[in-house]
């Protein structure tokens, strides 16, 4: 994992926004940084995402975690899953046939 620096973890704001986005290898990278910055910021003891969303741009694609929090809010969580998006993917033909 690319881990998240010690100054990011402090720093609330990290990570909400596309610009912001951390570099990860894998998923459950993005759970633990989430997982350790909620515990940081909120007092989360476990921090589980609601939901997830895929941003994908011509060159990068990117993984938004969102995270309710106590107050009500909600937490956006962005990543770049540039390095793995799509790695283990199936890709299917025009003539492959799904069933239904």
């Amino acid at each position: 994992m690319n881990h998240a620096p010690v100054a990011l973890l402090d720093n609330e704001r990290a990570f909400s926004n596309e610009s912001q986005a951390l570099p990860v290898d894998s998923v459950d990278d993005e759970y633990l940084v989430v997982e350790r910055h909620a515990a940081r910021h909120y007092g989360l003891r476990r921090a589980f995402p609601a939901r997830q969303k895929l941003q994908v741009r011509i060159d990068r694609a990117f993984d938004i975690l969102y995270l309710d929090l106590p107050d009500g809010s909600v937490r956006e969580y962005w990543f770049d899953i540039t390095s793995f998006y799509g790695r283990d993917s199936m890709w299917l033909s025009d003539d492959d046939q799904i069933p239904i």
